[in-house]
């Protein structure tokens, strides 16, 4: 596998090479990041069309749990395990392929593209699921590979989610609001099983000894990531929290706003408080992992979850 990523090392070389690129590059990577789905789920939701901001969230959460599941899988390394960083480099705290940012951004965008028949913004749509990938190989987090195969997995969740989404939500409806709760709380336990059953299994594995050797010439303090269940457990906690919030709010009222004025004011308002939570729960909450610290990180992003859900409801 060694020789895989060494073939990879030229190309990532030449794109470092273009220094002038890093502000950019910076600004759109950040495009895939948490913070920023965090903020643009809530404003679709919220602001733009409840039920498109429905399924993004959605193929978002689904995305990211098959990405962490191939993560832990693969356990590939980034990188800066192979080779010294360079100026611009960025942190990552996880393992390599295949890359959640090139996953997430075919999956969301090329939802996007699909839903909207505007053909501007099905161009935008394009360049930021290429633009995102190639930032995260420039900011040297990834190798080519990882991009290439993040891109075809999340094309792969894309046909999925398109083909399969509609009826699993008409079976969903069917049941009462109880039971839509516990199959939105088993679901999310499914989301994390693979996960869990993964870490177990690489329990007795090793990060190989050239790769400590090399990200600690680059950096004395860090280390490769551990089999860490922080994503999945963030992912399920998050899809259980939204999903039931869905259920409860569209057996209340309509999802709509009204006044032209209302989306603007509701959405600074909820994304405040959005922020206080994933944040401040994230400060109070004890860090690890401890059955305590991920049953507590669960928690924090229901409550994440739910609150978008519930908190300022978007117009369909």
């Amino acid at each position: 596998m060694d020789g895989l990523w060494d073939i990879n090392l030229p190309l990532t070389e030449v794109m470092q090479s273009l220094g002038w690129l890093e502000l950019p590059m910076r600004v759109i990577t950040w495009l895939g990041s948490e913070l920023f789905f965090l903020l643009f789920v809530a404003l679709v939701y919220w602001c733009v069309n409840s039920r498109l901001g429905i399924q993004i969230a959605l193929i978002l959460l689904l995305s990211t749990s098959l990405n962490s599941v191939l993560k832990l899988t693969f356990a590939s390394p980034r990188p800066i395990w192979f080779m010294t960083p360079v100026e611009g480099s960025v942190a990552a705290a996880s393992f390599g392929l295949p890359s959640a940012h090139a996953q997430n951004a075919v999956a969301v965008w090329g939802l996007i593209a699909q839903r909207q028949r505007y053909l501007w913004i099905k161009i935008l749509a394009l360049l930021l699921m290429v633009l995102i990938g190639l930032s995260r190989l420039y900011l040297n987090v990834h190798f080519f590979i990882d991009i290439l195969t993040g891109w075809m997995v999340g094309g792969v969740v894309l046909l999925l989610f398109d083909r399969y989404s509609q009826p699993v939500a008409q079976w969903f409806q069917r049941y009462s609001f109880k039971q839509q709760t516990a199959i939105a709380f088993l679901v999310s336990l499914l989301l994390l099983l693979p996960s869990l059953l993964v870490v177990q299994i690489r329990a007795i594995w090793q990060v190989p000894l050239p790769w400590m050797e090399t990200l600690q010439q680059a950096s004395p303090a860090a280390s490769p990531p551990p089999f860490s269940l922080e994503v999945p457990v963030s992912v399920a906690g998050t899809w259980f929290g939204f999903v039931t919030g869905i259920q409860w709010l569209s057996n209340r009222q309509p999802l709509e706003l009204k006044g032209k004025r209302q989306p603007r004011l509701r959405y600074l308002i909820g994304i405040s408080v959005t922020v206080v939570i994933w944040a401040g729960l994230a400060a109070l909450f004890p860090d690890g992992q401890t059955p305590i610290a991920y049953g507590l990180r669960y928690l924090r992003y229901a409550l994440v979850g739910g609150w978008i859900a519930v908190g300022t409801p978007g117009r369909p």
